[in-house]
């Protein structure tokens, strides 16, 4: 059966998820994470695209991509997975994919999911139960967002925290305290996170 086309237009921003295939892990070390930030850096620079946040989890990832003019997301995650996968498979001695299939990927439309979105993705790792705190996982952008990583210039920081500072639901609340205050109430600025499921399919 075959996809439907992606939906693209100029300025758009993309939640993208990519999961292990038969939901495997796709990061087996720490070399595995650092092999696919890497390509993330190498793409960006080759593509010009902005990633506002990432988070890259045991047998999946994800992504929030903003295209440039003269990359699409399917070009860019596409160049990103036959890199990994060739790589992956090279270094651990076996063949097939990594990836399970399509990458999915949801348009975020409004600035408030733009938000959402990023919180989620840098929640994700304290969902799953492999930290406690966001800032505890080395592997996503919440310490670009916190001042406090090595790989600061992968991540475009700067739409986010405009975007805090100039939300009128959030006020004198900095990005930490808006990931942080998840923890400390049931209520959501926006919505539940099993909205933001729903919404985003993930």
């Amino acid at each position: 059966m075959a996809y439907p086309p992606r939906l693209v237009f100029p300025g758009a921003i993309y939640h993208v998820t990519a999961r292990g295939d038969n939901r495997e892990l796709t990061f087996l070390d720490e070399e595995d994470y650092r092999k696919y930030v890497a390509l993330i850096g190498r793409s960006k620079k080759q593509l010009q695209f902005k990633l506002h946040a990432y988070a890259l989890m045991p047998n999946h990832v994800h992504l929030i991509v903003e295209p440039s003019e003269s990359a699409t997301i399917s070009r860019i995650m596409q160049g990103m997975t036959i890199a990994y996968t060739k790589w992956f498979n090279k270094r651990h001695t076996r063949v097939g994919h990594v990836f399970q299939g399509r990458f999915h990927s949801r348009v975020i439309k409004q600035d408030a999911y733009l938000l959402v979105a990023s919180r989620y993705v840098h929640r994700n790792p304290v969902r799953a139960k492999l930290v406690q705190h966001p800032a505890e996982y080395p592997w996503s952008s919440y310490r670009a967002y916190m001042g406090k990583t090595e790989h600061d210039e992968l991540v475009d920081t700067k739409l986010v925290e405009e975007l805090i500072t100039s939300n009128s639901m959030i006020p004198n609340m900095g990005y930490r305290d808006f990931v942080e205050q998840a923890f400390r109430s049931e209520q959501r600025f926006f919505q539940s996170i099993s909205d933001i499921e729903t919404a985003f399919d993930i």
